[in-house]
């Protein structure tokens, strides 16, 4: 799927991989997780990631989880997402709410 910023896959063993445009790779771009059906067409995603700041020094980790409706057909999916911040001492900081969308990469997909 691709995502407005970012590009990830969704595997059928469960395991997630997303490249995040939004974060430059000096501050972590990478993280994985997994994710289970929990309804028609419903899923959820837990994934993990190690975060660094600005100058590239490790600065925690983070917890991204997202509730996704995937449409009929399976070419595009909406929903929910946190991301719950730590510090490198394991505190929790502020998180972050916010709506996702994505639309399938198709071997025909000739924009990014």
């Amino acid at each position: 799927m691709c995502a407005s910023i970012g590009y990830g896959q969704w595997h059928s063993d469960s395991l997630e991989f997303y490249n995040s445009g939004g974060r430059s790779p000096v501050t972590q771009n990478y993280c994985m997780g997994v994710w289970t059906s929990t309804g028609i067409n419903t899923y959820q995603l837990n994934h993990f990631a190690v975060t660094y700041d600005s100058t590239g020094a490790y600065n925690g980790k983070a917890n991204i989880t997202e509730n996704i409706t995937l449409s009929t057909g399976g070419t595009r999916y909406s929903g929910a997402f946190t991301i719950t911040q730590f510090n490198k001492n394991g505190v929790q900081v502020d998180p972050a709410f916010g709506q996702l969308t994505a639309t399938r990469i198709t071997v025909d997909t000739t924009t990014p």
